[in-house]
């Protein structure tokens, strides 16, 4: 029983620190995310300055192009085990990039399966691409952070008062991109935090498994009823002689 109990711990223990440093990478990539987000509503608002030059706002769309493109870098990056990061249960990228477009198209699986930590007790171990990147706009239609960049950026590049309008519209997504990592990023400390506790729960039971083979001397139970069996064996044996 002993033995069962710390075999079942052992491939908990495996699952759950597959699942901690999956999710650590997934909170060091939303880190990254956020402030490239932040720098990018920065750039967007001083592009929808009036004083802001149509060759001022050529260059901020340049710059947005590089943060878009360091923001795909980031979507397919990998996990612990080398698989994709966001991509569900992908194994290459989450995001496909056409060559000729440059449009980002998902290509990972709708979800991630969670593992099993112990107690009946299973955790997502980390988000994928559209649970993190991708939102609603203003009209109602599905877009993401990837679209409305490169849209921004092209805005941006026409000029005109077209571009400035661009910029103020390109806020409130922006926004709303921010809003979505950060939140991503707060249910991951929340899974982080449960590992932990059934981490703690797991260290407890194995103490007392410790404590009860001490207290059985080490034995094993199986080994000791075999025994136990051979004893009395012999015993009724030794009785049947009289």
């Amino acid at each position: 029983m002993l033995d069962r109990e710390e075999r079942v711990s052992a491939v908990d223990t495996r699952n759950s620190q597959t699942a901690e440093n999956n999710l650590k990478f997934a909170d060091e990539a939303f880190g990254q995310a956020a402030v490239m987000i932040s720098r990018a509503r920065e750039l967007a608002l001083q592009a929808a300055n009036a004083t802001t030059s149509d060759e001022q706002r050529a260059s901020i769309a340049t710059e947005l192009d590089g943060l878009r493109q360091n923001l795909l870098g980031l979507a397919n990056g990998r996990n612990a085990a080398g698989h994709a990061l966001f991509g569900g249960q992908a194994v290459g990228n989450a995001y496909q990039i056409d060559s000729a477009t440059g449009v980002a198209t998902y290509v990972g699986t709708a979800t991630l399966d969670a593992v099993e930590i112990g107690e009946g007790q299973s955790i997502v171990p980390g988000n994928t691409g559209p649970e993190v990147f991708s939102f609603t706009d203003s009209s109602g239609a599905q877009t993401d952070i990837f679209a409305e960049l490169s849209a921004l950026s092209t805005a941006l590049r026409a000029g005109g008062q077209a571009a400035a309008d661009a910029a103020r519209d390109g806020l409130t997504m922006l926004d709303t991109s921010f809003d979505k990592v950060t939140t991503a990023q707060t249910v991951l400390g929340s899974r982080l935090a449960w590992l932990e506790v059934m981490t703690e729960r797991r260290t407890d039971n194995m103490e007392r498994i410790a404590d009860e083979r001490s207290v059985m001397g080490g034995a094993d139970l199986a080994v000791t009823m075999s025994r136990l069996q051979e004893m009395l064996t012999v015993l009724e044996a030794s009785q049947s002689s009289f």
